[in-house]
C-alpha cells in the first residue's frame, strides 16, 4: 500500500475512534430522572465501533512503521 493511503487509513480510523467514543459518552449522560436518554444498545454499539476502529489504527500503525 502507498504511504499516503496508509496515512489516510491511520488518521481516519483514529478520528472515527475518537468521535464514536465521545458520542457514546455524550449519549450516556443522564437526564433529570437519573437515567440515560438513549437506550444502552446504541451506546454499546458506539463503544464497539470505537474499539474496532482503534484496533485498526493500532494494527495499521505497527504495520506502517515496519515497512
Amino acid at each position: 500500500m502507498e504511504m499516503k493511503t496508509k496515512k489516510a487509513v491511520l488518521m481516519s480510523s483514529l478520528a472515527l475512534s475518537i468521535i464514536a467514543f465521545l458520542l457514546a459518552l455524550i449519549l450516556m449522560q443522564p437526564n433529570s430522572a437519573g437515567y440515560p436518554e438513549v437506550p444502552a444498545v446504541p451506546t454499546y454499539v458506539l463503544f464497539g465501533l470505537s474499539a474496532a476502529s482503534f484496533a485498526v489504527f493500532i494494527y495499521e500503525y505497527f504495520t506502517a512503521t515496519r515497512t
